[in-house]
């Protein structure tokens, strides 16, 4: 048995006083086959720490089949503690048209927290849930069909602080060649303590001997500027308004950029990226290289990576500059001249199972420096 839902779609412009009426009839099932959870399977146990909490899950299930291919399906998931029968469910996304969902642990690990209530929080704690996913015919809201629910568990961490989207440190910003004088739409250099000594990763015109200029304040070249006196990077900064020489890459790549204003010192460090670690193909003698993507502003690598082992990022194949995570699972310098060489407070990065991964470097927002690990 099939049966006919008809729909009025309304075609004309907003300016028109009146509009054409066309019927669109659309063909749907009367017995619409409900999706099925694939992933997480039943008892699978998520578990969540500091070192992964950028580490992805994904959610998958079998479609929906409403015998109807040109409307779009809509998804939504919905978690549950268990034997609630999602009385008091919350929606983790609403997806259309897609039978898979991917989050980070860690922003799953805040989810529960948030929405579930839960007690503990500076310990791990094993919580059991129920996941379902429900499934309507696109943008109709018709026919609503639910999926088996699955019980699964996730071992949470604390209560994962999320980075602020604008991070309370103080800014120097950066406008030259390599991105055309734009004042209003800047690259920047951080002082992450306030302490008049900033850093930041800037890459750099093809060809090289690309100028460019520092100011305090976005979209005003009045604001207190710098420039280069032309004399080295040693004593070199001109504290004015327009004043100064430009200062300029030595070719092209990408820059580590520091700004001493205590000791009105520079540097520009030209850098390329790779990971190294007994957890990576090389292990810790041959660094995996990155490849830098200048629209996507990241650096990425492909490789297949084992549980046993860490890694770190590392910068021109030398311990000189490399990056680890701190005790809250953030990105942070193992080695870095600039601040004062080796932290032996910063840990090795892992991966949570044998695998091939994606790994992402992104340092182009200065002062919140982030990596992510997917596996593929």
């Amino acid at each position: 048995m099939r049966k006919i839902l008809s729909f009025i779609t309304i075609f004309g412009l907003l300016t028109l006083a009146s509009c054409n009426k066309d019927e669109l009839k659309v063909e749907v099932s009367a017995n619409p086959t409900a999706p099925g959870f694939v992933s997480p399977t039943s008892g699978y146990n998520i578990v969540v720490n500091p070192t992964d909490t950028l580490q992805k899950f994904q959610f998958k299930w079998n479609p929906a089949d409403y015998s109807a291919p040109s409307v779009p399906v809509t998804y939504t998931l919905q978690v549950d503690s268990a034997g609630r029968n999602f009385s008091k469910a919350f929606t983790i996304a609403t997806v259309s048209s897609v039978d898979t969902f991917s989050i980070a642990l860690g922003d799953l690990n805040n989810d529960l927290y948030n929405n579930l209530v839960l007690s503990k929080t500076d310990s791990t704690d094993q919580v059991s849930l129920e996941v379902r996913v429900i499934a309507t015919l696109g943008i109709y809201n018709k026919d609503s069909v639910i999926s088996n629910s699955v019980p699964f568990t996730v071992t949470t961490w604390k209560k994962i602080p999320k980075t602020p989207i604008i991070p309370p440190f103080a800014y120097l910003y950066i406008a030259g060649d390599f991105q055309g004088w734009n004042i209003n739409s800047p690259a920047s250099v951080a002082s992450v303590t306030s302490n008049h000594i900033y850093e930041g990763y800037v890459y750099s015109l093809a060809g090289g001997g690309g100028g460019y200029k520092l100011y305090s304040q976005i979209g005003n070249w009045g604001s207190t500027s710098y420039g280069d006196s032309g004399t080295g990077m040693t004593d070199s900064l001109i504290v004015a308004n327009y004043a100064g020489n430009n200062f300029q890459f030595p070719s092209a790549g990408y820059f580590e950029l520091y700004f001493n204003l205590n000791t009105m010192r520079w540097s520009e460090t030209l850098t390329t990226w790779s990971i190294i670690g007994d957890a990576t193909p090389g292990g810790w003698n041959t660094d995996t290289p990155m490849t830098y993507n200048a629209t996507t502003q990241v650096w990425t690598v492909t490789a297949n990576m084992v549980k046993a082992g860490s890694y770190k990022f590392r910068a021109n194949n030398a311990w000189v500059i490399d990056f680890g995570i701190d005790s809250n699972g953030h990105l942070a310098y193992s080695d870095n001249p600039l601040f004062g060489g080796n932290n032996p407070s910063i840990n090795n990065l892992t991966v949570p199972s044998d695998g091939n991964y994606t790994i992402t470097l992104d340092l182009h927002n200065a002062g919140a420096y982030t990596y992510s690990i997917v596996k593929n």
